[in-house]
């Protein structure tokens, strides 16, 4: 019975519990459903309301720092819910230029309107925004405003070449709105031509900077180019030749006999401030006795010569020189006349005579005696009733020495005497044609001048050969020059890739074999041959060129020498071998050039002894052929001209033994 009630009692709670429930009205739900409702709504509301994140877009060109273009950034401002939100007041800063804040449309867009700074160089611009407590950082590279455009002027276009005159150069540099540069923005300056800059860069403010350019003391045009970005300009400045400031004056001899036809050379010299030549200048002569030519033009050296005629009387001439376009610069020098003699020069001959006109080639006048010549062969005449006792001298002024001999010549009767004034350095170094003259002067035993003349010739340039039609073909080994300095450089080169890296000439052989390992020792042919290739390698190395100039054996030409072959890297065949045979000469082997119809070439003897020579095409060097093919293309012209007939053999050694002079290798 217990059991039972139990039970009774518990299901009779359980029908209380739902009893309980079922009490409850249908408006109990009601309430509770709008109390979730109305939860659930405040949540969704304050979800949609609160702003979560900023969502930036950025697709714009790359950022010039010119300070007037604004950039357009899209942004978009989302919820909890992650919709947009309309709106939304989005505030924005910069650390860099100026930006400003949106407000998001029904979209939840918006555009912040960023304008950068103007600058000359690269940079960030670091942009907040911010909703809030929401914030997101944009950062932005600004490039710099790029130069579109450079000016230059010049304060002073044209300076004179003083070498202290000035001009200030302007730049003037602008953007692509035609505004200027951003300040500290670098303009590069360079110069071509003379004279300097105060410096090769400049920094702009308000799209300007300046530098000072100085001139040289050379005349010509100067171009100064600035560049800044892509931008470039120029502007020419012109240097003045200096006016001529004076004239000075020197004669050929200041005494001359006043017979009516004795002669001097007056050489006037036109300089500026800065004592250098002036050419181009007018000027006008003048004299009081005697006859003068009236006027003459300076060359690039600022001289010109005329020549004065004595007048028929003893006395003293003045002759003056001025500017014919500015008289008051002048100048004046006295020539004294003395009393005619007895004594005249019937005939004065000049040697060698090439053409028809009297030249001085200096190869051949320091080898006159070698030639059994004389320069200057001249006959003197008294025609007086005593003995002439007293001195002749004969010299090339300003170009070689003075070479006096003593005489004494009967009454009514001649003398021929010879002649060889040595020339001087600048005479051996002169490297163009120019008009000179003799002075021939007479003095009797009380040292007075009885007699003096002036005879016009032509100074070749130190390295003229005329070839005489094969007359004088001996005095081309005048410019071989085994004592050279840059001749002994390519033969200390050359060694470097012999055995023992030395030249031995038939001295000694190579005993470590000929440049291969395990070989027996060179014979004395082997040495030379090794030799002669080790010079012509060096010579390809030092990118020696052929210049295509061929020889003409009936008239003069330059031919370089060996120092200047080795200097420019430039030679024609004749010049090539100079300088192929200078090195052989230098080493002590037996040297020859070989002359042929329009070219030449080197040969070299190969052993002391007999008459076997090796024969080398120099003008091979330049296009690049081997020395195998030099040396079988120079054997294969030997033999070919030497069986017509047509092959001038010139022995160096012998000749330059024989007493020829050598060209000086300074």
């Amino acid at each position: 019975m217990k059991d039972r009630r139990e039970i009774v009692i518990n299901m009779k709670d359980d029908l209380s519990i739902l009893g309980v429930i079922t009490r409850f009205k249908p408006r109990f739900f009601i309430i509770i459903g709008i109390i979730i409702a109305t939860i659930l709504a405040f949540y969704l509301l304050s979800a949609a309301s609160t702003p979560n994140h900023i969502s930036t877009y950025l697709n714009v060109a790359p950022i010039i720092g010119n300070g007037k273009s604004s950039y357009q950034i899209p942004l978009t401002i989302y919820n909890n819910l992650g919709m947009p939100m309309s709106d939304v007041y989005v505030q924005a800063s910069t650390n860099n230029g100026s930006v400003s804040g949106c407000t998001t449309n029904s979209s939840g867009t918006c555009k912040i309107i960023f304008t950068p700074p103007k600058q000359a160089t690269s940079s960030y611009a670091s942009i907040l925004l911010s909703v809030g407590s929401i914030t997101k950082t944009i950062s932005l590279r600004i490039n710099p405003d790029p130069t579109a455009e450079i000016t230059l002027t010049s304060t002073n276009t044209n300076l004179p070449a003083d070498g202290s005159s000035s001009t200030i150069i302007t730049v003037n540099a602008y953007d692509n709105q035609g505004s200027p540069i951003p300040d500290g923005t670098q303009v590069t300056l360079s110069l071509s031509g003379g004279g300097s800059l105060s410096s090769t860069t400049c920094s702009t403010i308000n799209g300007e900077c300046r530098v000072t350019y100085t001139a040289s003391t050379s005349p010509g045009n100067v171009t100064i180019s600035a560049l800044s970005y892509n931008a470039t300009s120029s502007i020419s400045i012109k240097l003045l030749l200096l006016p001529p400031s004076s004239i000075s004056l020197s004669c050929s001899n200041s005494s001359i006999i006043g017979n009516g036809h004795s002669t001097a050379i007056i050489t006037a010299k036109v300089t500026n401030k800065l004592g250098n030549p002036v050419k181009n200048v007018y000027l006008s002569f003048y004299t009081n006795e005697g006859n003068i030519n009236n006027s003459c033009i300076t060359d690039s050296f600022g001289e010109c010569s005329v020549i004065y005629t004595s007048p028929n009387q003893a006395g003293t001439a003045m002759i003056k020189a001025y500017i014919t376009q500015n008289p008051a610069i002048s100048s004046s020098i006295p020539i004294a006349l003395t009393g005619a003699s007895n004594i005249t020069i019937t005939s004065f001959y000049e040697a060698p005579y090439i053409g028809g006109n009297p030249i001085i080639v200096p190869a051949f006048a320091i080898n006159y005696q070698y030639l059994n010549q004389s320069m200057v062969t001249l006959q003197v005449v008294n025609t007086g009733s005593a003995t002439f006792t007293g001195e002749i001298s004969v010299s090339i002024p300003n170009w070689s020495n003075i070479q006096t001999q003593y005489v004494s010549i009967p009454p009514q009767s001649s003398q021929t005497l010879y002649f060889d004034p040595q020339l001087n350095s600048q005479a051996l170094s002169n490297n163009q044609a120019r008009s000179v003259s003799y002075l021939l002067t007479v003095q009797n035993s009380n040292g007075a001048i009885v007699y003096q003349n002036s005879y016009n010739t032509t100074l070749a340039s130190f390295n003229t050969m005329d070839w005489f039609g094969g007359k004088y073909d001996n005095l081309i080994a005048a410019w071989v020059q085994p004592t050279a300095t840059l001749v002994h450089q390519l033969i200390s080169n050359a060694a470097t890739s012999l055995p023992g890296q030395e030249m031995v000439g038939y001295i000694a052989t190579y005993p470590s074999g000929c440049g291969f390992l395990g070989l027996s020792a060179c014979n004395v042919s082997q040495t030379t041959n090794l030799q002669l290739q080790a010079i012509y390698n060096q010579l390809q190395s030092e990118n020696m060129h052929y210049v295509n100039a061929p020889i003409d054996f009936s008239g003069e030409q330059t031919v370089y020498t060996p120092i200047q072959s080795l200097s420019s890297g430039g030679a024609n065949c004749i010049d090539g071998t100079l300088a192929f045979a200078s090195a052989a000469v230098a080493i002590g082997l037996q040297t020859y050039i070989a002359l042929v119809p329009e070219h030449a070439f080197v040969c070299i003897q190969v052993t002391p002894y007999g008459n076997s020579v090796d024969c080398i095409e120099t003008t091979y060097v330049g296009p690049g052929y081997s020395f195998s093919q030099a040396e079988s293309e120079g054997d294969y012209e030997f033999s070919m001209y030497q069986q017509e007939g047509a092959l001038d053999l010139i022995d160096v050694n012998q000749v330059l033994s024989s007493g020829v002079k050598e060209l000086p290798s300074n």
